[in-house]
């Protein structure tokens, strides 16, 4: 089955909408159109379409933007959250993020004014510009990663910035 939005079709398995690639056998949750998707999202590690195997490695630019979705599990299979893909879902508020995730990338969660906390992974070497701007009840953050995260900072994509309270691995508290 297709997904389609204004400019693009993908296949479509579960309800995600997904673009491939055949040479890697690699797969990217994609947008499927304004408001698509609801609710809650758990995406898988790998999907089946036609009888080939693709791996979810990314969850693509703007897949999830502007949607209702409260709530989202990525896989240990990702490893880059796309500039803008969960960007004004106001409704998030639980969000899994992986170790195996090595980039958040600018605007992924702007506007996301529903998440209260985050955990930033181990794997974490890179947050992009404004990846956090205006999620305005952020208030704690845990930091698993070597990133330097401080509370009230605009460094790490504004992850911070809103914080009451940052704990980091080297706190002894995670």
């Amino acid at each position: 089955m297709l997904c389609s939005n204004p400019i693009n079709a993908y296949i479509k398995v579960d309800g995600i909408c997904y673009n491939t690639e055949e040479n890697s056998k690699t797969a990217e949750v994609t947008d499927g159109g304004y408001n698509y998707y609801k609710g809650e999202i758990n995406i898988p590690s790998s999907i089946i379409y036609q009888g080939t195997t693709y791996k979810v490695t990314k969850i693509g630019k703007d897949a999830f933007r502007g949607c209702d979705i409260t709530s989202v599990t990525i896989p240990n299979s990702v490893t880059v959250i796309c500039n803008g893909a969960f960007s004004f879902c106001y409704n998030l508020t639980n969000i899994a993020i992986p170790n195996s995730v090595i980039t958040i990338e600018e605007m992924a969660f702007i506007y996301c004014s529903g998440l209260a906390s985050i955990t930033i992974p181990a794997g974490i070497t890179t947050i992009g510009t404004r990846a956090f701007d205006y999620c305005t009840a952020l208030k704690t953050v845990y930091n698993n990663s070597s990133l330097n995260i401080t509370k009230g900072t605009t460094s790490n994509g504004n992850v911070a910035y809103y914080a009451n309270v940052v704990i980091n691995k080297n706190d002894g508290i995670i």
